[in-house]
């Protein structure tokens, strides 16, 4: 059966209660708002249903307000007096947080109607999401649908139609790796060894191994566990920052990207070699070439198919799923009952600058699901480091924002994060506050 969370100091009338069971609803009815918070944290509902009874006296309805702003992740719907549109907390409420409302006495076929449309539109967009989310992962086994991710599937495609070197540029944590991984796996190669190697400790010997010798395992450096004993022949080698290699081993793999096969002792006829070699570096080599850190020929062979993993602050389009993705993993490895993330956590996550690119994320929000009791990760759960100011040109709206922003929160912290108390300071409402916290993406417990 359906859940549907009733929020009412009146419990709904036979008739009411009768015609929502025999539409397959099942009713979870809480007097209060802190009632509706318990049922809230110990189970798990699509709709909501608040009514605001002419009787209720307005301390009550600042509370099942405050349910409501504090729980986006429901779809709500109130019934409410005729008057509320024209009060300006009640059209703040409906403008920011209500999927619907209707105006009181309640009628029993219209609420069956609207809360079976509420809970249609909450399923058929999960559907579209999770499909979203599966035909994106299904792409080389990586998330995302953003123009800067179907760009680089687009050069992972290209890639694949050829043996040519390839150079992967991308800032720490971008997925590099991953992206050889999918070349290698989609291309002709893909039942021969991927042999993954750190350039910082890659010796010339080690290229002499890889490329030419018997046993590229034994060698520190080289990070598969997989490789044949006869080398990487036929296969691919992945360079992880090539900047760091010694000038030996650039030599040492110039020479193979040159000659691509060598001359054994003893032996008169020269032996061909097959590997396809794809290089990383997180940052670009122009640099590095310039100050001999690199050998510049060795920088012309390998940047033949040149491509770029794009960082998240170029992916916000993704991290809506990319959450949710990590949120399921980490719940799944600590048995937790985390679902998703808050809309103020998500405002949160497109806010910060995320150096560490998709290991921070990932990091963050395992953290967060392991120490987390919510259904849905808060801003407070993330503990996210706030972003040093940067000095950037500002219009007059946006500097009375900020200024708004950072009265609201010396408010609350001067009134301990009680919005009652923040509200008589500032000469507003409760609902005021709460939707000034909905407009600036702030949690009142942050």
């Amino acid at each position: 059966m359906r859940k549907l969370l009733v929020v009412s100091s009146t419990s709904l009338n036979g008739r009411i209660a009768l015609e929502l069971r025999h539409s397959n609803w099942e009713l979870d009815q809480a007097r209060s708002g802190a009632q509706a918070r318990e049922l809230l944290a110990r189970r798990d509902f699509l709709v909501g249903l608040s009514v605001f009874w002419d009787q209720d006296d307005e301390t009550h309805r600042e509370a099942l307000a405050a349910v409501i702003y504090d729980h986006p992740d429901l779809r709500w719907i109130a019934a409410l007096p005729r008057d509320a549109v024209q009060r300006e907390p009640y059209a703040a409420l409906i403008a920011t947080r209500l999927y619907d409302y209707f105006s009181l006495p309640l009628e029993p076929e219209r609420l069956t109607v609207i809360v079976g449309h509420a809970y249609g539109m909450t399923e058929a967009g999960s559907r579209f999401l999770r499909k979203q989310q599966d035909a994106a992962a299904g792409r080389y086994g990586m998330l995302g649908c953003s123009p800067a991710m179907r760009e680089l599937f687009g050069n992972i495609e290209w890639a694949t139609k050829s043996d040519a070197p390839v150079l992967i540029m991308g800032e720490t944590g971008t997925g590099k790796e991953t992206t050889a991984r999918a070349i290698h796996a989609s291309s002709p190669r893909a039942d021969r060894p991927f042999v993954p190697v750190s350039c910082g400790t890659a010796s010339s010997a080690l290229i002499e191994q890889l490329l030419f010798g018997t046993s590229a395992t034994a060698l520190p450096g080289a990070r598969s566990k997989s490789a044949p004993p006869e080398s990487a022949n036929g296969g691919t080698v992945f360079l992880d920052g090539v900047t760091e290699m010694p000038l030996a081993a650039q030599a040492q793999l110039l020479r193979f990207l040159t000659e691509r096969e060598r001359s054994k002792a003893g032996e008169r006829r020269s032996q061909a070699l097959d590997v396809r070699i794809i290089a990383a570096t997180a940052g670009d080599l122009e640099q590095p070439v310039a100050t001999g850190e690199v050998l510049s020929d060795l920088f012309y062979r390998l940047a033949v198919i040149v491509m770029r993993t794009p960082p998240l602050r170029e992916r916000v389009e993704d991290l809506e799923m990319l959450a949710q993705h990590f949120v399921r993993e980490a719940a799944h490895k600590t048995q937790s009952k985390t679902i998703g993330v808050s809309r103020a956590a998500l405002a949160a996550i497109k806010r910060y600058h995320w150096p560490g690119n998709l290991l921070e994320l990932g990091s963050y929000i395992f953290r967060a699901v392991l120490f987390s009791q919510a259904l849905h990760l808060s801003p407070r759960d993330l503990d996210l480091p706030r972003r040093a100011s940067e000095p950037e040109p500002m219009s007059l709206e946006q500097s009375r924002e900020r200024a708004e922003k950072e009265t609201l929160r010396q408010a609350l912290a001067r009134n301990r994060r009680n919005v009652t108390r923040a509200a008589k300071e500032l000469q507003v409402s409760r609902m005021t506050i709460y939707r000034l916290l909905e407009k600036h993406g702030m949690d009142r417990r942050s």
